[in-house]
């Protein structure tokens, strides 16, 4: 059984340093994050990752060890952006489960005149495992559309679908997981 799953600012643990094969690592040299074996998207990776670690980044750990990040950035009045990677070798295991549900409770459950009214992120629109796992219960999110050749994977653009969840579907779909 998987312990506790918590969430501790991404500065404080982790290191900024890619190590050969695009991964970060923790301060053991553990993997954490990876970004391809691409050198350029290493680069990206680094700067994108110094920036997003005073902005919103988050490490989820279990007894210390690293096995992922999430990151939540400002998007608009009361809105916000999420992004969430579990290292491969712990998806399917309630790692990302909870480690969202943790993030969910916590904007949400805010006074109503001070917490978020909504949390979009993007998914691969091929990337039927992410998309099923924001929308199905626990979590709920919603598809709101597709965005057309959005970003550049390998040199190919690639679409993106858009999921959402509201602080009104988020307490609504609450209610009924805690009644099942």
């Amino acid at each position: 059984m998987m312990s506790e799953i918590q969430l501790l600012p991404a500065g404080q643990l982790l290191r900024r340093v890619a190590i050969e094969d695009g991964w970060f690592a923790d301060q053991d040299g553990n993997r954490v994050m990876g970004w391809g074996k691409d050198v350029g998207g290493q680069v990206r990776a680094l700067e994108w990752f110094a920036e997003a670690s005073h902005n919103g980044m988050l490490g989820i750990y279990s007894d210390s060890a690293p096995l992922g990040w999430l990151a939540v950035h400002e998007d608009g009045e009361r809105a916000a952006k999420m992004e969430v990677f579990v290292a491969p070798e712990r998806r399917r295991q309630g790692v990302g489960t909870e480690a969202v549900k943790l993030t969910l409770k916590k904007l949400f459950g805010r006074n109503r005149k001070q917490g978020l009214l909504r949390i979009s992120l993007r998914v691969m629109s091929d990337n039927f495992p992410a998309i099923k796992f924001f929308t199905k219960p626990p979590l709920g999110f919603r598809s709101e559309g597709k965005l057309w050749s959005s970003t550049i994977v390998d040199g190919e653009p690639r679409d993106e679908v858009i999921l959402a969840i509201t602080r009104g579907l988020y307490r609504k779909h609450k209610k009924e997981v805690s009644k099942c």
